[in-house]
C-alpha cells in the first residue's frame, strides 16, 4: 500500500490508530474512485500547470535580473517551450481568473491564497477575468506578458495597472477579458416586469414647467458657448510631441548624470592641473563600474558625451587628457568583460547597449575589437562596429580573410566592401584562396559584381577549378568583359573533358567569351577544329558541336554563315537539322531588322 492509500484510509477512519490493509471490495472501490477522477480532469492539464509554473518563474527572475541575462533568457526559453507544447496539446488556451486562481477547464492551473504574491488577484483587482491564449504565440508576446506582470507588481493605485501596461505591448495572440466586457447572471440585478412597472408610474411626475424649461435652455446656451470659447485644454500635434520627449527623457533620467555633468562644470571652472587629474581618474572609475555592472547603456552615454559633447571652456590640453582616459578603456580587462558578456548572452539584438558603447571605443580599437569575431551569432553587430571605428584603416581587416572561419571571412568582405574605397577588389581576392569553397565562390562573387575590365587575371585561374560554380563565375566574367589573355585558357577548356560537364548554355557562354577574347583566332579555331566534320562521335560530340553552331547563328560574319549552310547542306542528321533550324532563325531576325530600318527611314 503506498503512502497515499494510507492516509486515505486514515482519514476515512480518525479513530483508528493503526492501519489495516484494504479488503477486496475496498480497494475495487479506491480504484474506480482515483479512475473517475482521472477522467474528469483535463488530459492537458499538467501541461497548462507547467506553463503557468514557468510562467511565475520567469516573472520572478525578470525582477531580479536584467532582461539580457543568461537566467532570464533560459527562464524564457523553457517557458516558450512549455507555452508551446501546452498549445499543441490542448489548442488555444482560455483561462479563467478569479482572486485566488487560475483556471483551465474549471481545474485550477495556479494557486497562491496569499494576495502579495498572488499573480492571479494582482491582475484580478485590476479587472481581468480571462485570458485567452491563441496557438500562434510569439516568444516576444510571452515575455511581453511575463514584463507586464513584473510590472503590475510594483505600481500605485495613480500609475498604470497590469491592463495598461499591456495594451500598450502588441501581443496579438494574447487577448484579456475585463469585468466591463460581460457579467455573470449573478452580477445581473433583477429586472421588474414591465407591466406592473408601467402601471406605477405616473408621467405627470417627470413633467417640466414652462419657466423651468426655458432657463434650462439658457443655462444649456450658456455653457456651450463657454465650451466653444475655451481652448485651454487644446494642443496641437507639436506640443503632445514636446510632451512626450519630455516624458521619454524623464523615464531615461538617471542622477548619475547630473552628478557628471556637474563634475565636468567645475573642472573647467579649476584651474588646478592636479583636480583635473583626479577628475578625470574619477570619471574613469564611474565609467568603469558601469560597465562591470553590464550597464552598457549608461557607460555608453558617458563615452560618447565625454568624446563628442567636452564643454566648449575646456582647453585643448584638457580634451587630450579626457581622450587619453577613454583610450585606457581598450585595455586587456575591458575586453575580457566584454568577451565573457558575448559569450553569456548568445541572442543580443544589433542595437544592444553594448555595441553602441564599442562603437564609442578610438578607432585604434578596431583592431582589439576583432578578437571577438569568434562569436558567430553577434557577427552582424560587430561587423557595423567594425564599420564605425575603421572606416580610415580597412588594412587592418585583411588578414582576417583568411581566417578558417567561412562567416568570419564574409563578414570581414562586408566590412571592407564599407571601408575601403581604394581597393577593396584587390584584397578580396585573398578569399580565392581559401580552402572553404563556399568563401571562394562568395569572394567570386563579389569580385564579379564590383570588379572591371582589369580583374581579369583573378579568373583565369577559375577556368581550370573542379568546382562548377567557380568555373561559371569565370564565365560571366569573361563573357563581360573583353580580356585576350584569357584567350589560351578558354580553348583548353574547351578541349577538355570538364568543358563536356556544362549545359547547353554554360556551353554557349564559353563559345562566345572565347570569340570576345579573340574573334579571329575563336572563329578559325570553332569553325576548322570544332566543327571541321559534319557528323558526331558521341553524345558529347553532338552538344558540342550544337552548342557551337548556335553561336555562330548569332555572328555576322561571312565564315559563321558558310559554316551554318555547309552543315544545313547535308539531307540527314542531328547536325544538320539543327543547323537548318538556326539559319532559319537568323533569317528571320534579319528580315525583322530590315523591315524595322525600312519603316525608320
Amino acid at each position: 500500500m503506498t503512502p497515499q492509500e494510507s492516509t486515505t484510509r486514515a482519514r476515512q477512519r480518525p479513530g483508528s490508530t493503526r492501519s489495516r490493509p484494504p479488503g477486496p471490495a475496498a480497494a475495487r472501490k479506491q480504484t474506480v474512485a482515483k479512475e473517475k477522477q482521472d477522467a474528469l480532469e483535463s488530459p492537458y492539464l499538467r501541461d497548462v500547470q507547467e506553463f503557468f509554473r514557468n510562467l511565475v518563474i520567469t516573472e520572478k527572475n525578470l525582477g531580479l535580473y536584467p532582461t539580457y541575462s543568461k537566467v532570464v533568457q533560459q527562464s524564457v526559453d523553457k517557458l516558450f517551450e512549455s507555452a508551446r507544447k501546452a498549445l499543441e496539446t490542448a489548442g488555444p488556451l482560455r483561462l479563467q481568473v478569479s482572486q485566488t486562481a487560475i483556471s483551465f477547464q474549471e481545474d485550477p492551473v495556479y494557486e497562491e491564497a496569499e494576495k502579495t504574491k498572488s499573480l492571479a488577484f494582482r491582475i484580478h483587482k485590476d479587472g481581468v477575468r480571462e485570458i485567452s491564449i491563441q496557438t500562434e504565440l510569439t516568444r516576444t508576446e510571452l515575455v511581453d506578458l511575463a514584463v507586464c506582470l513584473k510590472e503590475a507588481r510594483k505600481v500605485d493605485e495613480e500609475e498604470d495597472d497590469f491592463v495598461t501596461l499591456f495594451w500598450e505591448k502588441d501581443a496579438a495572440h494574447v487577448q484579456i477579458q475585463l469585468a466591463d466586457d460581460y457579467l455573470s447572471d449573478e452580477d445581473l440585478p433583477e429586472v421588474p416586469k414591465s407591466r406592473s412597472l408601467f402601471s406605477q408610474l405616473r408621467l405627470e411626475r417627470f413633467k417640466i414647467p414652462k419657466e423651468e424649461k426655458g432657463l434650462l435652455g439658457e443655462l444649456l446656451e450658456k455653457r456651450k458657448a463657454e465650451e466653444d470659447e475655451n481652448t485651454a485644454f487644446e494642443i496641437t500635434e507639436e506640443e503632445a510631441q514636446a510632451i512626450r520627449g519630455l516624458v521619454k527623457n524623464e523615464e531615461a533620467y538617471f542622477a548619475l548624470f547630473d552628478f557628471v555633468d556637474i563634475l565636468l562644470e567645475l573642472m573647467v571652472r579649476n584651474p588646478d592641473q592636479d583636480s583635473f587629474s583626479r577628475s578625470v581618474k574619477m570619471i574613469r572609475t564611474i565609467i568603469a563600474s558601469l560597465v562591470e555592472d553590464c550597464d552598457f547603456e549608461r557607460a555608453a552615454y558617458l563615452m560618447q558625451k565625454f568624446s563628442t559633447q567636452t564643454h566648449p571652456g575646456m582647453k585643448d590640453h584638457h580634451r587630450r587628457q579626457i581622450q587619453e582616459m577613454l583610450d585606457t578603456f581598450t585595455d586587456k580587462q575591458t575586453m575580457l568583460m566584454l568577451d565573457t558578456f558575448l559569450k553569456e548572452n548568445d541572442r543580443l539584438a544589433k542595437n544592444h547597449p553594448v555595441f553602441e558603447f564599442m562603437k564609442n571605443f578610438p578607432r585604434r580599437a578596431a583592431e582589439s575589437l576583432c578578437s571577438l569575431l569568434k562569436h558567430p551569432q553577434h557577427l552582424p553587430a560587430m561587423s557595423e562596429v567594425l564599420v564605425v571605428l575603421g572606416s580610415d584603416r580597412p588594412e587592418i581587416f585583411t588578414p582576417y580573410l583568411s581566417d578558417p572561419d567561412p562567416l568570419v571571412v564574409r563578414a570581414m568582405i562586408g566590412v571592407l566592401l564599407q571601408t575601403d574605397n581604394d581597393k577593396p577588389v584587390e584584397r578580396i581576392a585573398r578569399t580565392l584562396q581559401h580552402p572553404d569553397e563556399s568563401v571562394r565562390v562568395h569572394g567570386a562573387l563579389v569580385i564579379l559584381e564590383k570588379g572591371d575590365a582589369s580583374s581579369g587575371g583573378l579568373f583565369i585561374p577559375l577556368l581550370a577549378e573542379s568546382s562548377r560554380q567557380l568555373l561559371n563565375i569565370a564565365l560571366q566574367y569573361f563573357g563581360k568583359y573583353t580580356y585576350p589573355q584569357a584567350y589560351e585558357s578558354l580553348e583548353s577548356l574547351v578541349k577538355s573533358r570538364s568543358f563536356n560537364l556544362l549545359d547547353q548554355k554554360r556551353k554557349q557562354l564559353c563559345y562566345k567569351a572565347l570569340l570576345k577574347a579573340s574573334f579571329s583566332r575563336g572563329i578559325d579555331f570553332v569553325t576548322k577544329s570544332v566543327l571541321r566534320w559534319p557528323f558526331c562521335f558521341g553524345p558529347n560530340s553532338r552538344e558540342k558541336k550544337t552548342a557551337a553552331l548556335a553561336v555562330l547563328s548569332q555572328l555576322e560574319s561571312q565564315q559563321a554563315r558558310a559554316t551554318l549552310e555547309r552543315f544545313a547542306a547535308r539531307e540527314k542528321g542531328v547536325l544538320s537539322t539543327a543547323a537548318r533550324r538556326f539559319l532559319a532563325e537568323a533569317r528571320k531576325r534579319e528580315a525583322k531588322a530590315m523591315a524595322l530600318e525600312e519603316a525608320v527611314q
